[in-house]
């Protein structure tokens, strides 16, 4: 667990000898895992969050996690490409396109049982620039990194973390191919 923004909180929601409960964080579903006899929620905390006190229900009742404070690291980037730092109208309109796409596919969960939340590598490789960093494209102030990228030969098989369904892909303008 790493209660801090961007971070994951892990709450005990009650015994396995009733149902899984449901959980929900901001009107979205949490993962709920059984571990030991007990439930417990997975709770992404988004990267947004202000440090303090965040509330999501589990059956309806309120449950509370202490965020804590966590300074990320900066990315000072210059690029000389000047579209990727002030996109004209027509890739501004891609890019919120390609936002409703990726919306759609973060948003989107299923309800399966999982044994855990472990994750394996998905290329293997040094890894660059890691998920949070504060980004400045020269010097200007951009949206924070989030996800994690992995330096690989052109070619070199993918794979999945985990079982699951792919729901998007793409060439995206600023999250790449």
């Amino acid at each position: 667990p790493s209660p801090r923004p961007g971070g994951v909180a892990i709450v005990d929601v009650g015994s396995t000898q009733s149902a899984a409960p449901s959980a929900a964080l901001n009107g979205k579903p949490v993962l709920v895992i059984s571990r030991d006899n007990r439930w417990y929620a997975v709770v992404g905390i988004p990267l947004s969050t202000e440090p303090g006190e965040l509330r999501f229900l589990a059956d309806g009742e309120q449950k509370l996690i202490r965020v804590d404070s966590h300074a990320y690291r900066e990315q000072r980037l210059t690029i000389e490409n000047e579209s990727q730092v002030n996109p004209d109208q027509q890739q501004l309109d891609r890019i919120f396109g390609e936002r409703e796409i990726i919306d759609a596919a973060l948003n989107n969960f299923r309800r399966v049982p999982l044994d855990g939340v472990a994750l394996s590598s998905p290329v293997a490789g040094p890894q660059g620039s890691s998920f949070g960093s504060r980004r400045f494209f020269n010097d200007q102030p951009r949206s924070p990194h989030s996800g994690m990228d992995i330096a690989a030969d052109t070619g070199a098989p993918v794979v999945a973390p985990r079982t699951g369904i792919v729901t998007a892909t793409g060439n995206f303008f600023f999250n790449g191919n």
